[in-house]
């Protein structure tokens, strides 16, 4: 399991309502996009050898 640890920047009083203890706008921000990309890229290199040449390709066209 890969695991993408997420400091929080900002202003104090710069902060968002959310419930519970994750912040769902994570989502949007490009750098975690990435960070997620090159994850499941590696699992899915790990699970798929033979087809790493296309997800190569498709993580840097990412």
């Amino acid at each position: 399991m890969t695991t993408i640890t997420v400091q929080r920047k900002g202003k104090k009083g710069d902060e968002h309502h959310h419930h519970g203890d994750y912040n769902m706008h994570l989502w949007l921000s490009p750098e975690i996009a990435r960070l997620s990309a090159v994850a499941i890229h590696e699992k899915l290199v790990e699970l798929m050898p033979q087809s790493r040449a296309k997800l190569d390709a498709n993580l840097k066209d990412f």
